[in-house]
This record gives C-alpha cells, sequence and structure tokens, in this order.
C-alpha cells in the first residue's frame, strides 16, 4: 500500500499538486488522467522516487517493491535483446535461468518479437523496439505495484492486444496513464483526475468517470445559478432600501450577509463541438482498387500480389505489427514510392489528401497557426477560424507561432491543414500521435462526421474500433479486407484459430480413415487417434503445471523435460497417421 500525503509542487509560478493526498492498494487498478501539462507524469515519478516534491510525504513498507515504466528510457546496451531482458533478475542463478528465460521468452514473444530476435542485439534496434525490452524487463521484475506512463506508446495493435490480456489477467495492482480510452474503460476500476493542481478520484472506468464528472458539473452549475440569484436579490433589496433612513439596519445586515458569503466559481464547460467541412464532390462508388501489388525495400518483400478494393464511404483501418509495411502502402497509393508490379487504380472523382507525420517538417517555425493553415489550403478565414476552434485553436491561441506548440498541438494543425483541402478520400498515417485523449476524442468526431472515405494507420483501440467499418490485415505481404470494426475484426480471427483446430485433425480423420484406407489400416489409424488424443491432452496438462511453478527450479526442468519428450511424441504418431492417410 502506498500513502501519498499533502504533495506539493510548484513549476516556473504554476501550481503543479495543491496539498494531494491519494491512496493506492495493492490490487487498485488505476487510471490516472488530466490535460497535458496538469503533472501525470510528474505523480508517477514522485510516487517511484525519481523526483521530490517540494512538501509531502510518500508512505509505503520497505519491503513493498514498486515497478515504474517511463514514456521514454535510453537504454544501452552490448547483449542481445534476450539477455538484456534477464539482466533485470538480480543476481539471477544458473539453475535459475531456465525458468526465467521461459518467463522473459513468453513476454517478448508476446510484446511482438520474433523467435530470432531474441539473439538480435539491443544496440541495433530501433527506439520503439528497445521500449518494448525495456516493458518486458519491468514486467518480469513482478513487482507489487506497477506506474505505467503512456506504456502503449510503442506498441502496435497486435503487440496492444497481449499486454491489455497481460494486465487483465495480473495478480499485481497498478496506476496507468494512457490515453486510450480502451484501455481506461477495460482495465480500470477507479480513474484519478489531476487538474488544476488538484486530485480527484472517481470510482468506476473513464465512461462512468465522464458521467460522474457531467453530473457534478450540473450540480455546480445548479448551485452556482442558485448563489447568483440570491445575490442578485439581496442587492437589490440593498439598493431599493438604501436611501430609506428607517431601513439602515436592515441594509447594513444585509450587506454583511453577502460580505461573508462564499462565492462560488465554476470552470467554463467545454461547448459541444461541430465540425462543418468544404463542400467536395462525391466520388464515384469504387473509390480506390489495388491489384497484384507487389513491392520490396532493400531486397525485403514488403508486398507480394496484393489486392483490395475500397468503397465510397468506408473507414478503413490498417492493422499489422510495426515495420511490416502500412506505412509504404499509404506512400504507394499516394504515389510517393513507385509499385514494382501491379496497379493502384482511383474511382471516378477521387480526390486525395495525405495526413503524415513527416508534414510536420514543413511547417516554418515563424509562421502562426492561421498563416500555416492559410497558406496550405483555399478555405475562406472564417472556415479557417471555425474549424481550427474544432480544434481547440481559440481566437487567441490561433496567432501563436508553429516553434512554440507541443507536438500534439503541431498534430492538430496538421489535420485541420487536411480537413481543409476538399478532398473525398483521407488517407492518415497515425493520425493519433502526441494526441491526449480529449484531442484524441475531438479528432474521432470529426473523422466520423466526416462524409468521405478513410484509409487509416492508428495505434490506438479505441480510436481504430469507433472509426473503422472495416479492416484490412497486413500479413506476409499479402493483404485480408475484413467488414466491420476493430472489435469485429479480433472476433472472425477468433473463430477462424479455433475452426482451425478444430478441423486440423477431424475431417481427415474421419472422412479419410473411412473412404480410402483398408480395414487393417483402419485399425492403426483408430489406435493412432487415440494416442494422438491422448498426448495432447498431456501436453496441456505438463503446460497448465508448467505454468504455476513460481520457484522450483528442479521441477520445472523435470517437467519441461518431459513436455520434450511428449511433443516428440506427438509428432511421431502425428507423421505416422499422415503416412497412413497418404
Amino acid at each position: 500500500m502506498i500513502h501519498i500525503k499533502d504533495l506539493n509542487l510548484t513549476f516556473k509560478d504554476q501550481v503543479i499538486f495543491n496539498d494531494v493526498s491519494l491512496t493506492l492498494k495493492d490490487n487498485d487498478k488505476i487510471g490516472i488522467v488530466g490535460r497535458n501539462g496538469s503533472g501525470k507524469t510528474t505523480l508517477l515519478r514522485i510516487i517511484a522516487g525519481m523526483q521530490q516534491a517540494d512538501l509531502g510525504i510518500i508512505q509505503k513498507p520497505s519491503s513493498f517493491k514498486i515497478g515504474y515504466m517511463p514514456q521514454e528510457f535510453t537504454l544501452t546496451s552490448s547483449k542481445n535483446v534476450l539477455d538484456e531482458t534477464l539482466n533485470a533478475i538480480k543476481d539471477l542463478d544458473q539453475t535459475e535461468r531456465p525458468l526465467a528465460e521461459v518467463a522473459a521468452k513468453k513476454i517478448l514473444l508476446g510484446l511482438g518479437f520474433k523467435q530470432d530476435q531474441l539473439i538480435q542485439p539491443v544496440a541495433t534496434l530501433s527506439t520503439g523496439w528497445k521500449m518494448r525490452v525495456v516493458l518486458a524487463q519491468l514486467l518480469l521484475q513482478k513487482a507489487d505495484f506497477y506506474l505505467f506512463d503512456e506504456p502503449t506508446n510503442h506498441l502496435d495493435l497486435l503487440a496492444q492486444e497481449w499486454f491489455f490480456n497481460f494486465l487483465k489477467n495480473a495478480p499485481f495492482g497498478f496506476a496507468l496513464v494512457s490515453h486510450d480510452r480502451y484501455y481506461l474503460d477495460h482495465l480500470c476500476s477507479s480513474i484519478i483526475e489531476l487538474e488544476g493542481g488538484n486530485c480527484t478520484r472517481y470510482n468506476g472506468n473513464y465512461t462512468s468517470y465522464l458521467k460522474q464528472k457531467e453530473e457534478r458539473a450540473a450540480i455546480e452549475q445548479a448551485t452556482y445559478e442558485n448563489q447568483q440569484k440570491e445575490i442578485k436579490r439581496k442587492q437589490q433589496t440593498i439598493d431599493r432600501f438604501r436611501a430609506k433612513a428607517t431601513k439602515a439596519k436592515m441594509v447594513k445586515k444585509i450587506e454583511k450577509e453577502l460580505a461573508k458569503m462564499d462565492i462560488i466559481s465554476i470552470a467554463p464547460q467545454p461547448s459541444t463541438v461541430h465540425f462543418s467541412f468544404p463542400e467536395t464532390r462525391e466520388s464515384g462508388k469504387t473509390v480506390l482498387h489495388v491489384e497484384h501489388l507487389s513491392f520490396s525495400f532493400s531486397n525485403k518483400p514488403i508486398l507480394k500480389d496484393a489486392a483490395f478494393t475500397l468503397l465510397r464511404h468506408e473507414k478503413t483501418a490498417i492493422v499489422a505489427p510495426n515495420g511490416t509495411g502500412k506505412t509504404t502502402l499509404l506512400n504507394l497509393i499516394v504515389g510517393k514510392y513507385k509499385q514494382q508490379a501491379g496497379t493502384i487504380t482511383f474511382g471516378h472523382n477521387v480526390k486525395i489528401a495525405y495526413f503524415e507525420q513527416d508534414q510536420l517538417e514543413t511547417f516554418h517555425p515563424e509562421k502562426t497557426i492561421f498563416e500555416t493553415v492559410q497558406e496550405r489550403t483555399n478555405a475562406t478565414d472564417l472556415t479557417i477560424r471555425t474549424m481550427l476552434g474544432s480544434f481547440l485553436f481559440t481566437q487567441d491561441l490561433i496567432t501563436k507561432k508553429i516553434k512554440v506548440l507541443s507536438g500534439g498541438e503541431k498534430n492538430r494543425v496538421n489535420m485541420v491543414c487536411t480537413l481543409l483541402q476538399n478532398a473525398n478520400f483521407l488517407l492518415l498515417d497515425e493520425p493519433t500521435n502526441h494526441l491526449d485523449i480529449y484531442s484524441k476524442e475531438i479528432l474521432l468526431q470529426a473523422l466520423k462526421e466526416y462524409q468521405g472515405t478513410i484509409l487509416f494507420v492508428s495505434h490506438d483501440h479505441n480510436f481504430v474500433n469507433n472509426l473503422s467499418t472495416s479492416i484490412l490485415e497486413l500479413s506476409d505481404g499479402k493483404i485480408a479486407h475484413y467488414h466491420g470494426n476493430y472489435e469485429s475484426y479480433l472476433e472472425q480471427k477468433r473463430a477462424f484459430a479455433v475452426e482451425t483446430t478444430q478441423t486440423k485433425i477431424e475431417p481427415k480423420k474421419i472422412e479419410k480413415s473411412e473412404h480410402n484406407v483398408d480395414y487393417e489400416s483402419r485399425k492403426q489409424l483408430s489406435r493412432l487417434t487415440s494416442k494422438i488424443e491422448r498426448l495432447e491432452k498431456q501436453v496441456v496438462e505438463l503446460n497448465n503445471k508448467m505454468s504455476n511453478i513460481e520457484h522450483n527450479t528442479t521441477q520445472f526442468n523435470k517437467l519441461f523435460s518431459e513436455l520434450q519428450q511428449k511433443h516428440q511424441e506427438l509428432e511421431e504418431a502425428l507423421q505416422e497417421w499422415e503416412h497412413l492417410l497418404s
């Protein structure tokens, strides 16, 4: 258990924490939310002992182990991926290494590493993959309570899916800073909001928090309005009787009541955002047709005879592990890259706008927000101001220069430029990068209201699920098109996996054994089938036993050896079975 008492911190005359007190229990699963700059990262750093507050106390048992995952970390190592991950376990005994290796491999493979990457030197990895090693190290340490600061920043959707399930089934508690609403809704049982130096805890997930916050705001608004009415009534009484000497005592009494009154102040509530897009001509029914598309990069095949078709009004997400060609596909479609084979054909009257991260580098640092949008679109000044306002740029903010903007603010300016292109087909490469959860909600609303066609890449589960009407899965250079949103896609994948597993043996086993083999062979098939089923059951039992072993290395090694033997017997039985059917 972690006790935080009377935490105070000021930075450059800005109050970050004002007498903040919290208790984090061992099994708490908490989401931490707040605007950028509200102190989310700072709070985690203080709890982890990485930063000091001006005042306040952090109390925890001396044996209570806290694991901390920062947003960014510079990992330098001469080791390979597996060895560096195991380096997180201090004083690892060689007799314990086999058990630790199994645990480390399970985490690394779940986070998206392939088997051959485990022996790859850490120094050759990109920043994103190094952060996965850091995350794997942290999970291997088995802390009592974890602090995660945007841990999914460097994870693709597939790795996020594994990490989500890992946290969902975790025996430990955690505090999570995330801008992915899916995580906050499906993992967290309480939400801590940081706002104006204060800390408020809400029971329930993120959706429940929003509802409670709305209800609280409504009560505060009603209380404020009632007080204002009372103030107005008293002031009218004072004004009415001030000149009358006989009422002087009463007037003085009312004035004292007003002076003693605690005046209620309320924060202005965000107005409902509506989007007005420039009129554009509608495209034909078929927006994009890709056929026999092939492309290699540095002799590495990215796309191999890929094909798909997008229809008008589809909002399609491209899903694939990092580094497998999502951005490459977008660049091929817009003509930045030239395909080595195949055709890319646009439908009638299709006009494209492409949102890409590289575009930010072309922004002139001395230009204002308004000037930047103005020079990149043909929209009227009123339309520009309206769209900027929808993306949280008020009239006093649009004169800010690009050079002083945060990454998220630049991203929003880039999106405004894209949406004002009068295009009916948007290609968006990670439009949610650097955006906080509030900005993502605004972007999601804008794109849902957009009447054209969208093809996009994003690693935000909630964003992908709520925007997509279909999914393009990129795997081994091929493209599969799934109708429905991201959750529907996952369900289709799970159903296919179950069906494949069930049909792997049985149709072949039953049909061929009855029709294509003689009596003696059928007897052997029956015997082999029973043996295969028995061995498969034994493999499952051994895996379950190994999963429940924590520290007994001798017992683990014994079970591991037995498991290898059963796998070998199963492989031989399957080969013999297939030989009889051939």
